[in-house]
């Protein structure tokens, strides 16, 4: 299993390569996953 820390690097990266509204799409899915983890669907 990765690390937390390798797992912020590699979001870092990818963060850094896509363009802002692709960006913005993975924030919102990152979103909606800690909210369904947390039970809110």
């Amino acid at each position: 299993m990765e690390s937390i820390s390798d797992s912020q690097a590699k979001i870092q990266n990818i963060a850094k390569m896509l363009p802002p509204e692709k960006l913005q799409e993975v924030l919102d899915f990152m979103e909606y996953l800690y909210q369904k983890e947390k039970g809110f669907d």
